[in-house]
């Protein structure tokens, strides 16, 4: 099933068709068999990798791009979505965001994949967006 994300830009919307991020065997459920998002912070302790977003062509803005992001048992981003972001920079993240890798999440001694809402930093001054995306390799 498509679901359908609007990005508020300026004065208009933008309107993307995304997949649900949600399915992996492994997906961490709670007790009603609903997906648990881990919280940022705790991912954000887990980065081994983290891929810069090239900012699209002669694009000169900045800013942030929230994704939901689904991580499989091994580490490696299996989906990503935008949630909330300028259209011009979403491509950017996502891109980005499927290069990334994490420490995986273990429930009871089993590493099991997970749901997390993630914030991408798009710039088109590269040294600026290198900071925010430190690497732990």
């Amino acid at each position: 099933m498509l679901s359908t994300t609007f990005f508020f830009s300026g004065d208009t919307y933008a309107q993307q068709k995304t997949e649900p991020c949600g399915k992996h065997p492994d997906l961490l459920l709670n007790e009603q068999g609903k997906p648990i998002h881990v919280k940022a912070t705790e991912m954000k302790k887990r980065i081994l990798h983290c891929e810069v977003p090239k900012s699209p062509g002669s694009f000169d803005g900045k800013g942030t791009v929230l994704l939901e992001v689904l991580i499989t048992p091994e580490g490696t981003v299996q989906c990503a979505k935008a949630m909330y972001g300028h259209p011009v920079m979403i491509e950017a993240a996502i891109k980005a965001m499927k290069q990334w890798t994490f420490k995986p999440i273990e429930e009871n001694g089993k590493s099991v994949a997970v749901l997390a809402f993630l914030r991408v930093y798009v710039s088109y001054d590269y040294r600026e967006a290198k900071e925010q995306c430190k690497n732990k390799e």
